[in-house]
């Protein structure tokens, strides 16, 4: 799934889980409509289902996929099934990393995990994840479902392990938690516990060229890593979690429809292997499967927007109470940007980042935008004490015609796109830091962006724009939508 925005996709929100992006452009489940709502009601379209945009697939799919994709290619020789009684525990130990336990995953640090390998064998990253945060069109505080953390532990395979033996590389595992306050711990391992868990596994670098039979990435899906109370919350015996970590064919996700007034509220949905994951992770194709880097600037954003735009309302952000919590947005390195543990755990980010660049390389594509947005983040934060400076957001552009920090108009567009449209335009067809790419869609971004009559087709999937008004069924353009609109009609 998308193991997003690495890891995932899209820009998206997992109703206490992960997403993968983590691990879209097919919509594949429906729900009726309320009578009499709306959206049935605009001049000249037929009645629309309300349906979903992230590829939704299937249990059988998922099933068929780890027998026919997984088993055949990661354990070959081995009844294709057996694969379905697995925990993530015959995972790790297929790495050759059988000293690490499931509930070490859940309950160490990034340090201490760090420490049970050797020689960079493992890479561990915590940080605040608003790409799986819920969003409305009115902000809420906090955030329904609470603000959305990540844990990121990287695999090397170990040498003469068995998947070293067949030629696979690299183990990534994502946790998703949520953490009902802005002052709370988020990675508490006695209050929270991620419930859905995004694995990405790659060949190693060199291993092409890449075929369905022969694919480069690889998306799975596994269940709380240690075994729950009644209540839901993590469980010791004797003071000591338990082992769990049951493989799974999908997550519980809200990647679409889940605020778009005047409609009702969707409840979470259930996303499958490989399909959902695929979708934020270099497309359906099998043979481009690709990581997604980790945007530190992005996460600045969320909770501390700085745009250089004097109007107020560009200071309003999702996610800015979580300005007050103790604890920093990179986790590890704490809240002081200039101290030894910041710089620290950027450094882990970087690696982190350039072993993304090369996997995206590896791949390649003819629309390779993910790898031009690794390859500028990696530019703006080299080694160095300036290296780990956030960067202003006009000043992230790339491509043939960035985005221009000295333009008001460019800045006031990159607040809008980055605050409504990056959480999946950073992984699904185009990043919306490539003006050159957003320049090509405008017809298209002022149709979705008023469209109420078919829900595969509008924009933004997760809420209603501020200032989409629509009257007896007609949408109109209003004030935040309007000058959205407006400036993206002006772009030279």
């Amino acid at each position: 799934m998308p193991l997003a925005n690495i890891f995932i996709c899209t820009s998206i929100r997992l109703s206490a889980a992960w997403l993968l992006s983590v691990f879209a452009a097919g919509i594949s489940r429906a729900e009726e409509i309320p009578a009499g709502h709306p959206r049935s009601q605009l001049n000249g379209h037929a009645f629309q289902l309300k349906q979903f945009q992230v590829e939704g697939g299937s249990e059988q799919a998922a099933i068929a996929y780890y027998k026919d994709v997984i088993s055949k290619q990661l354990f070959p020789g081995q009844p294709t099934d057996a694969i379905l009684s697995t925990s993530i525990a015959d995972l790790l130990a297929y790495f050759g990393h059988t000293n690490v336990k499931s509930s070490d995953l859940h309950a160490l640090t990034s340090q201490q995990l760090m420490a049970l390998g050797s020689n960079d064998e493992i890479l561990a990253i915590r940080f605040f994840a608003p790409k799986i945060t819920d969003v409305a069109e009115k902000p809420t505080d906090p955030p329904a479902g609470g603000f959305g953390w990540r844990k990121l532990v990287r695999f090397k395979a170990k040498a003469g392990s068995p998947a070293d033996s067949n030629g696979i590389g690299t183990l990534y595992v994502l946790q998703n938690t949520f953490e009902a306050t802005a002052t709370g711990d988020p990675f508490d391992p006695d209050r929270n516990v991620s419930k859905f868990n995004q694995v990405i596994i790659t060949r190693k670098l060199g291993s092409g060229p890449y075929t369905g039979d022969k694919r480069p990435t690889f998306f799975m899906t596994y269940g709380p890593f240690v075994k729950l109370d009644s209540a839901g919350k993590p469980e010791k015996i004797d003071g000591a979690f338990q082992e769990n970590g049951p493989i799974i064919f999908n997550l519980k996700a809200t990647f679409d429809e889940d605020d778009r007034d005047p409609e009702t509220n969707s409840a979470a949905q259930e996303y499958f292997v490989a399909d959902s994951c695929q979708q934020c992770h270099g497309g359906f194709s099998q043979v481009r499967g690709k990581l997604n880097f980790l945007d530190t600037d992005h996460w600045f954003d969320r909770v501390l927007p700085e745009y250089g735009l004097t109007d107020s309302k560009f200071n309003e952000e999702d996610f800015t109470s979580l300005a007050q919590s103790p604890f920093g947005l990179l986790y590890d390195g704490g809240k002081d940007t200039t101290a030894p543990e910041f710089a620290s755990a950027f450094d882990a980010i970087r690696k982190f980042n350039e072993e993304v660049k090369a996997q995206n390389t590896e791949v390649g594509g003819g629309n390779n935008f993910q790898l031009n947005a690794v390859t500028k983040w990696l530019e703006l934060h080299g080694p160095g004490a300036s290296g780990i400076n956030r960067v202003p957001p006009a000043g992230r552009g790339f491509g043939t015609d960035p985005w221009n920090p000295a333009r008001e108009e460019d800045r006031k567009l990159v607040y809008y796109l980055n605050r409504y449209c990056y959480r999946c335009h950073s992984s699904v067809s185009y990043n919306v830091f490539d003006r050159a790419a957003v320049a090509q869609r405008v017809a298209g971004i002022n149709e979705r962006a008023v469209d109420v009559g078919d829900s595969g087709f509008w924009m933004p999937q997760d809420r209603i724009f501020p200032g989409l008004a629509i009257h007896q069924g007609v949408p109109e353009a209003t004030e935040d939508l309007r000058e959205f609109l407006d400036l993206l009609n002006g772009m030279q």
